[in-house]
């Protein structure tokens, strides 16, 4: 029987990443964009940044648990650290409020 040598790891966990909505959104790790089917190191801390479609509010989920997004100026960030195990991160960049006119 034959053994590698040096450290063996389990594989690099993947991040897909799913968009919905007409406003824009980037998602980054270590300061470089990360596109969907990345493979990122477990604990790797990624940074997510919407501008949502006008009037319009925007989510984002990780394997269906929600990110908390922080609007600043119209733009909406949040983060997250990658698990262990790939993952599917959703952004939804255009949902309607639910709330009526208020004038």
């Amino acid at each position: 029987m034959c053994f590698a040598t040096g450290s063996e790891t389990a594989g690099t966990p993947v991040l897909t990443i799913s968009k919905t909505g007409s406003g824009s959104a980037s998602v980054s790790a270590n300061g470089n964009a990360v596109n969907s089917g990345a493979e990122l190191a477990a604990e790797t801390e990624v940074t997510i940044t919407v501008t949502p479609a006008t009037d319009q509010v925007s989510t984002a989920t990780l394997g269906g648990n929600s990110v908390t997004l922080t609007e600043s100026d119209g733009t909406y960030t949040g983060t997250f650290q990658m698990p262990a195990s790939n993952a599917t991160l959703v952004i939804n960049t255009g949902s309607a409020e639910g709330y009526g006119d208020t004038n």
